[in-house]
């Protein structure tokens, strides 16, 4: 691991970091920093199993190059020393004059730049190594040559190690003109130098060599995520005086709680036969055994299919699933509940907290939750900063989007949790809710990434589709559907016949005035009413409010969480209401409404929709119209499921025989045969960027929620719970925190933890529009724009958008 050319140029007078402490000025030598950031490796390495890990992945990439032993045992050496030697570029005297007040002569030309030298350095230094050692005998030329290019590729993520992920083009650039002194040249034979680096020289890696490229991608991914994690906590440690413990001993009684449980106990005692269940508990509890037993058969799979109707049980299913693999694989330290909303997350987070204690087994990441206990004095901030942003608990829920971050986005703090997810356990609900222009990609990376690092997946949705079916090799060997009997339950009468499906308002030509009308027959019953716009869920509820219809409420994604809060609990109460929603109140969403009236989408979307319908099988008479009002393909943009809608008879008979199936197999082909075509949805794209590590280009590819909208901050004043909520000081209060420069960084972030709850209660998303008033917002900070006048934009405690955009046009940059 170790190279005597950059040992050599390690002295006892150059510095890493300085901090002031009681008025005194102290540093921190590099080589202590240099050693502190690798033992940080190795502490991670021992908990995490990494050596393991990370020496299949280069074993897998070298065997297929007939890459020996030695040079396998090698690239686990040079991984390694590209975190101990990240920093070594601070021997710039640049660096050590300006940035460390290291009295030595310094290049009033140069710059004090580190990370690009440190690669340079690194570059240099370990290619002459391995040319030695190829004289030696250590390897052949094919063996040496495997090695230059990884050595390549590892000195680019050192370069980036204070930065965000892009592609290597730039890097080449850069890497040609850095200035070396010539006290820290690495000398190299006339006919090796680094002046051959060129983008056509890096391919000629994909040519010579037979590569995985997602494995490539995958191995220079987790290198970024030790060393930016460990050089992180390093730094930490010298800045607080404290040490840092990311081991923690694996809860062995994690699930104790649970298993103790009244529920819990009931579905066994029921499968002992020792008490008779009957009608909806007999189906969920028949549900609960069938899936527990295909997990214990099949331990040994990498995903797994959970796919049951609405209102079957789902989440108590994926606790007793996560319970059993955690259980059964001693290397699984941790689980992660993945959803693609904030309310579906909220919802979990009800359920886990019967069994586990927030803050202390279980942490909720996301913008809605502070990242620590409020009701706690917090004794140190530094460490319950880093106990959150490392997520030192057993098990984590969040979203989609934060998952797809760590997973194939490009941000430092994403891949922090990288290397975290090795020997883990995921919980993916819903993965059907985002664009299936890139199930294809999401499946092929998320199988390799599970296989390699060790994650067992689960996917569980009422209408879920069979990913693998998209790859080429189906890979069928390593998946286990855990509903092998999914027929006998989705047709049984009390999920299938549970609401009855009405398509006489699809080609009604006013579908407000008959749909108004059609309202009025059920006024003592709960009656929920979707639409797919905000702007059209808006226009039918004020005309409701006009008429003077009583008990009359709306729902859209512009409520914050305690209205809704409030909304949900009066639908479960036994009286008449009228809930106009957008599809915020699909997927999980735990009311249980007797008629219902939706505005047509995708298939998927109007099963989700079925499932706040009578969702307790207890009732009788209980009807879902649909009608057909918005362009759906305006709202869905690029998705392929917009062919196939329940307008075509076909599919509204899938729907009635929930034969999901074959809806999504017309999707998998209609993907498969796009993918296959000369574009650039082409899946050939996605092998390219992994091997030329396009990282910027893998982000974009992989990104759920492209939108181009902007954030505002309404002042106006809400009262939750007797307590009234004053925009403007909540505002005051969130600069303040921001630009207070007397606390720590850590204590500054928790603070913003603390207070964001309260300021996401007056922000809304809006569409940028080109034709503004650029002029119309007071103030912003942050990316944040905030307007002193927002009650004027508010009407019975809602965001009028239409008199917001008639006004101000919309804001756009």
């Amino acid at each position: 691991m170790y190279n005597k050319y950059i040992d050599e140029l390690v002295k006892d007078t150059i510095y890493a970091h300085k901090k002031e402490k009681e008025g005194n000025l102290q540093k921190e030598l590099l080589f202590e920093h240099m050693k502190l950031t690798y033992d940080y490796y190795l502490q991670m390495e021992k908990y995490k199993g990494l050596d393991k890990v990370v020496t299949k992945i280069i074993n897998d990439l070298a065997r297929a190059n007939k890459v020996g032993d030695k040079s396998i045992q090698k690239v686990y050496e040079l991984f390694k020393a590209a975190i101990y030697y990240h920093d070594i570029g601070k021997i710039n005297p640049n660096f050590q004059r300006e940035n460390m007040e290291n009295d030595i002569k310094a290049n009033e030309k140069g710059s004090t730049e580190h990370s690009l030298i440190s690669a340079r350095i690194y570059l240099d230094a370990f290619k002459r190594q391995i040319y030695e050692e190829q004289e030696l005998g250590e390897y052949d030329k094919k063996e040496t040559k495997f090695l230059e290019y990884i050595i390549y590729y590892f000195s680019y993520i050192i370069s980036r190690h204070h930065s965000n992920l892009t592609d290597l083009s730039h890097y080449l650039t850069k890497l040609s003109i850095v200035e070396l002194y010539d006290t820290y040249k690495i000398q190299y034979p006339e006919s090796e130098n680094n002046s051959s680096y060129t983008n056509g020289r890096m391919k000629q890696f994909m040519e010579v060599f037979q590569i995985d490229e997602i494995l490539l991608y995958l191995l220079n991914e987790l290198l970024y995520s030790c060393l930016v994690t460990s050089d992180f906590l390093s730094t930490c440690e010298f800045m607080t005086g404290e040490k840092i413990l990311i081991t923690r001993q694996k809860k062995e009684n994690l699930f104790s709680d649970y298993e103790t449980s009244e529920l819990y106990q009931q579905i066994h005692q029921y499968e002992k036969k020792e008490i008779n269940l009957n009608g909806m508990n007999q189906l969920r509890s028949d549900m609960f055994i069938e899936a527990e037993e295909n997990m214990l058969s099949h331990l040994d799979k990498v995903i797994y299919y959970l796919e049951a109707p609405t209102g079957s049980g789902k989440t108590n299913m994926a606790i007793n699933l996560s319970r059993i693999l955690y259980n059964n694989h001693k290397e699984i330290k941790s689980i992660n509940y993945i959803f693609p909303f904030n309310t579906l997350i909220d919802q979990t987070k009800e359920t886990l907290a019967k069994y586990f204690k927030e803050y202390n087994d279980f942490i909720v990441i996301n913008s809605c939750t502070p990242m620590v206990e409020e009701s706690k004095e917090v004794l140190n901030y530094e460490m319950a900063y880093i106990k959150s942003e490392f997520r030192q608990f057993a098990i984590k829920l969040t979203s989609h989007v934060n998952l797809f971050d760590i997973l194939f986005g490009t941000s430092k703090s994403g891949k922090y949790n990288l290397y975290d997810l090795v020997n883990s356990i995921i919980v993916l609900d819903e993965i059907q809710a985002y664009s299936n222009k890139i199930w294809r990609e999401m499946i092929t990376l998320l199988i390799k990434f599970a296989s390699y690092l060790n994650i067992k997946i689960i996917i569980m949705s009422a209408t879920l589709p069979k990913l693998n079916v998209l790859l080429k090799d189906n890979s069928e060997e390593e998946i286990c559907s855990l509903m092998a009997n999914r027929n006998h339950y989705f047709e049984n009468s009390l999920f299938k016949d549970r609401v009855k499906l009405d398509f006489s308002l699809l080609n009604v030509e006013n579908i407000q005035e008959a749909l108004f009308k059609k309202i009025q027959e059920y006024k003592n019953k709960k009656v929920l009413v979707e639409f797919i716009s905000k702007k059209s869920a808006s226009a039918f509820y004020k005309l409701l409010k006009e008429s003077h219809l009583e008990n009359v409420y709306e729902l859209t994604g512009d409520d914050n969480v305690y209205t809704r809060e409030q909304i949900i609990t009066l639908t479960k109460e036994d009286k008449p209401l009228l809930l106009v929603a957008t599809q915020t109140i699909e997927a999980g969403v735990d009311i249980d409404m007797d008629i219902g009236f939706k505005d047509i989408s995708y298939l998927d979307n109007e099963e989700q929709f079925l499932g706040r319908i009578n969702r307790s099988s207890k009732k009788k008479d209980c009807v879902a119209y649909f009608f057909n009002l918005d362009n759906e393909d305006a709202i869905y943009k690029n998705d392929y499921r917009s062919e196939y809608t329940i307008k075509e008879e076909y599919i509204r008979k899938i729907l009635q025989t929930k034969d999901f199936e074959s809806y999504y197999k017309l999707i998998m082909e209609k993907i498969y045969t796009h993918t296959e075509k000369y574009t650039n949805n082409n899946i050939a794209n996605l092998y390219e960027y992994c091997g030329s590590l396009n990282f910027k280009e893998m982000s974009n590819k992989l990104k759920l929620i492209d939108s181009n909208t902007i954030q505002i901050f309404l002042n106006d004043t809400i009262t939750i719970h007797d307590e009234k909520i004053v925009g403007e000081e909540i505002w005051r209060q969130y600069k303040n925190i921001v630009f207070n420069n007397d606390i720590s960084y850590a204590r500054k972030q928790i603070e913003l933890s603390k207070i964001k709850p309260k300021l996401n209660l007056f922000i809304y998303q809006i569409y940028k529009y080109k034709n503004s008033n650029t002029n119309y917002y007071d103030e912003e900070f942050g990316n944040i724009y905030y307007i002193q006048n927002g009650k004027e934009f508010m009407e019975d405690g809602k965001f009028n958008r239409e008199k917001y955009i008639s006004y101000t046009g919309g804001i756009f940059l």
